[in-house]
C-alpha cells in the first residue's frame, strides 16, 4: 500500500471517527434532554426541584414509567385542577401553552399543556386531583425549561463533529500531497 493510499485511509478513518461522535453526541443529548424532565405522579402531590430561574412548560406524560412501570394514559386534563406553588409558598400562575410543544424520547412522550414563570431556585410544590367523580389513573406530570437551546446545542454539536471531522480529513489529504516528496519534486520540476 502506496503512503498516498494510507493517507486516504487515515483521512476516511478520521471523518467517519467525526460521524460517530456526532451520532454519539446527538444520543446522549437527546437521554439527558429526557433526564432533565422533573416528573411528578398525579393525581397527587409531589415537588420539582427547579435549579435555574426561568420560563418552564408542565407537560401531559401520555405514555412513561412510573414506579419502574411503563404506563399509558388516556386521561382528560380538562377534568384535572393543576396547581404549582413557589418555594415561598405562593401560587405560581399557569398559562395555558399558545403554541404546541411535544416529545417522544425512549419511552416517554408527552404535550405541554400549561407554562409557568419560576422566579428563584427551589422546591415547587406539584398538587394534581381530578374534579369530583372523576378518575382516570395515575400518570406523570414533567416539567421542562426551554427544550429550543438543548435541541440547538445538539444540532450544531452534531454538524460540528461531523464538519470537524471532513476539514481534519482534507487536511490530511492537503498535507500528504503538498508534503510527499514526489509531488514537491514535480513541483519544483515545473517552476523551473
Amino acid at each position: 500500500m502506496g503512503r498516498s493510499c494510507f493517507v486516504g485511509v487515515i483521512a476516511l478513518i478520521v471523518f467517519l471517527g467525526g460521524i460517530a461522535l456526532g451520532v454519539w453526541w446527538l444520543f446522549s443529548r437527546l437521554t439527558a434532554l429526557d433526564e432533565e424532565l422533573l416528573r411528578v405522579a398525579a393525581p397527587g402531590e409531589g415537588n420539582a426541584f427547579i435549579k435555574v430561574p426561568g420560563n418552564y412548560t408542565i407537560f401531559f406524560e401520555s405514555r412513561g414509567v412510573m414506579d419502574g412501570k411503563v404506563f399509558t394514559s388516556n386521561a382528560n386534563l380538562g377534568d384535572m385542577t393543576i396547581q404549582v406553588s413557589s418555594p415561598s409558598g405562593a401560587i405560581v400562575p399557569l398559562h395555558p401553552l399558545s403554541t404546541s410543544s411535544t416529545y417522544d424520547i425512549g419511552s416517554s412522550s408527552g404535550f405541554g399543556v400549561y407554562s409557568f414563570s419560576a422566579t428563584v431556585p427551589g422546591e415547587y410544590r406539584v398538587v394534581s386531583e381530578y374534579d369530583e367523580g372523576k378518575d382516570y389513573g395515575r400518570f406523570n406530570l414533567a416539567i421542562g425549561g426551554d427544550f429550543t437551546k438543548s435541541i440547538l446545542i445538539a444540532v450544531f454539536g452534531v454538524l460540528g463533529f461531523v464538519f470537524g471531522g471532513l476539514i481534519l480529513a482534507g487536511l490530511l489529504v492537503l498535507v500528504a500531497v503538498f508534503v510527499h516528496p514526489k509531488v514537491r519534486q514535480a513541483a519544483k520540476g515545473a517552476m523551473i
